[in-house]
C-alpha cells in the first residue's frame, strides 16, 4: 500500500453485498493484514495457537 492511501468500505458496497456482515469481515481482516505486512508487525502477537500439551 503506498503512503497516504486509505482503506475504505462504503457502506452501501458492504450493505448491497450477499452476506453483509462477511463484507466487513472480510474487508477488515485484509485490511489488518495488509498494515500488519506494511509496518512489519509480528503476525505470532495476534495468532491463535494451539497450546503445547494438554492435561487429561
Amino acid at each position: 500500500m503506498a503512503p497516504g492511501r486509505e482503506f475504505s468500505l462504503p457502506y452501501d458496497v458492504a450493505r448491497s453485498s450477499a452476506d453483509p456482515r462477511h463484507a466487513i469481515r472480510d474487508f477488515l481482516s485484509s485490511t489488518y493484514a495488509g498494515l500488519a505486512r506494511l509496518l512489519a508487525w509480528d503476525d505470532t502477537l495476534t495468532s491463535v495457537q494451539a497450546p503445547a500439551s494438554t492435561r487429561p
